[in-house]
């Protein structure tokens, strides 16, 4: 049978000589055409405060998922950070880049009464790795990773535009790709939500839950780095598979990830997650702390490259970098684009913190 007699693979119903075949003889689009259709469906913004606290006051605010005065404004130079930028969305090319500090870690998640009520244990107080603090600083890598996530469904009419001028081959693999990669996205989103309203039942009532385990790992100088994120462990540093990501239809653990400095120009690391589940993120901790104390710093640096978009860099260390900028930067855009977490059993000593010594705790878990 003639593909024209096919269902079409947009799935309205029609048979394709009826619905899409009308692409085959548009004009491609320019460059200029794709920058000017949304690649994604628009978000409300919303504040991510639990239900139960829902009571908002004043408008939705860039919300700073990595402190802006204290771990931000200690890395930057002249009000800059150096950060992950995608070049433009038909370009697909990402790089390191310098961003300013007030859009650095931001995302319109809170109102500024909860931005403010919510995280005052982690903006007002020193941190000294409190169970409530540590968990503060997981809950808000969540919202930052949920409000990413679901801003990165794409749009039918982006999907379309790309499907001018070409013919049926062309355009069924556009849409099994855009298909397969929303459906990736929504499966996060959903897992998301679960592990969010599982710490916004602590949220309300001020308490941590008792499933809620964290690795604090300390160290003795100030970081050049901050990181804020929430992971899948889909391997650990032996490269063994702990998860099975391509099983949409099960629940994924996450590990959330952030980082801020301390008091005497030290810093610390805070990887949480919820132990009641299939044990993956546990595994993965585990092997993250055992290849920090391997290789040491470098293990944070490369991993959360690896790991993380929402990562930022003080400029004048990454100018002392020298050919090490061009590897960290093939790692960046080599793992976003291809997952490819296999890689972390690669992560090699740079030599570069050589100095760096660490206190690890751990509370919780198995």
């Amino acid at each position: 049978m003639s593909h024209s007699e096919l269902l079409c693979f947009c799935g309205s119903g029609k048979k394709y000589f009826q619905c899409h075949t009308k692409f085959e003889g548009m004009q491609e689009p320019s460059d200029r055409d794709l920058h000017n259709v949304d690649q994604y469906v628009p978000q409300e913004r919303v504040c991510y405060a639990p239900d139960f606290l829902r009571k908002c006051n004043g408008k939705i605010i860039r919300s700073h998922t990595i402190q802006k005065k204290g771990s931000l404004s200690f890395i930057a130079d002249n009000g800059h950070v150096i950060g992950v930028k995608f070049g433009d969305k038909y370009n697909n090319h990402i790089r390191f880049d310098k961003i300013g500090i007030n859009k650095a870690s931001t995302f319109y998640g809170f109102c500024q009464h909860h931005d403010k009520a919510i995280f005052k244990p982690i903006e007002d107080v020193d941190f000294i790795a409190s169970p409530m603090q540590c968990f503060l600083m997981c809950f808000r890598a969540l919202c930052f990773e949920l409000y990413k996530s679901r801003g990165a469904v794409i749009n039918n009419d982006y999907r379309d535009l790309c499907c001018r001028g070409q013919h049926y081959r062309e355009q069924l693999t556009i849409h099994e790709n855009v298909r397969r990669y929303n459906a990736e996205t929504k499966s996060k989103i959903h897992d998301l939500e679960i592990l969010k309203r599982w710490m916004d039942s602590s949220i309300s009532k001020g308490v941590i839950p008792k499933n809620f385990a964290f690795t604090v790992i300390e160290y003795n100088e100030q970081s050049p780095f901050h990181v804020s994120a929430v992971i899948s462990p889909e391997y650990d540093f032996e490269g063994r598979q702990l998860l099975e990501l391509s099983d949409l239809s099960s629940f994924s653990d996450r590990v959330m990830i952030s980082t801020i400095p301390l008091e005497r120009k030290k810093g610390c690391m805070v990887l949480g997650w919820n132990s009641s589940f299939c044990g993956a993120s546990e595994s993965f901790v585990n092997s993250f702390v055992d290849q920090t104390k391997l290789l040491g710093f470098d293990v944070l640096l490369q991993s959360s490259i690896i790991l993380a978009e929402n990562i930022y860099l003080n400029p004048s260390w990454w100018e002392s970098l020298g050919s090490h900028r061009d590897v960290l930067n093939d790692m960046l855009e080599h793992n976003i684009q291809d997952y490819g977490l296999n890689s972390l059993k690669d992560i090699q000593s740079s030599g570069l913190f050589d100095s760096t010594e660490f206190r690890f705790q751990s509370f919780g878990g198995g």
